[in-house]
């Protein structure tokens, strides 16, 4: 770092090593007091710059942390948890209803038995299919469910 000779040199010392140590607002007044008797020390500018950026950033860096969650950042409605819950149930009723059908096939002809089904334009004549691949909905509807009910399950422990 290049030191200007001058009044403002020992100032602008002191101030850098307080703000090294971790007196930050000490250094600021240093630096304040600084560029009103020298508005044009680049130096002073620049440690003042400098400590602006910093407290902005853990500002920033403070409001993430704060508002990390789907919850954190207001209170949540009633009726937002009920309506979670109630999607919640109905994704996993669906689910299960959805499962007859492939839990029966799978039964009756084993698993990975292929069952045909007809296309909607008759050009191929028919598509055969797994009956394990008839579970992906419902995998994806328990899953959906499941993370809606741990939604209102981990809001209402955290408010309790």
């Amino acid at each position: 770092m290049t030191q200007q000779e001058g009044p403002g040199s020992a100032s602008i010392d002191r101030a850098h090593t307080l703000y090294n140590d971790g007196q930050a607002d000490e250094a600021r007044k240093i630096v304040e007091a600084l560029l009103q008797r020298e508005p044009g020390n680049r130096e002073a500018r620049a440690l003042r710059d400098k400590m602006d950026t910093e407290e902005m950033s853990a500002a920033l860096k403070r409001e993430q942390k704060e508002k990390s969650d789907l919850f954190d950042d207001e209170d949540t409605s009633p009726i937002i948890l009920i309506g979670l819950s109630v999607i919640g149930v109905g994704s996993i009723i669906a689910a299960l209803s959805m499962c007859y059908r492939p839990i029966t096939l799978g039964l009756k002809m084993g698993f990975g038995a292929q069952i045909t089904s007809k296309d909607a334009f008759g050009i191929w004549g028919g598509v055969h299919i797994p009956v394990h691949l008839l579970f992906i909905y419902p995998v994806i509807f328990f899953f959906l469910g499941g993370m809606a009910l741990y939604a209102v399950f981990r809001y209402s422990r955290q408010k309790s």
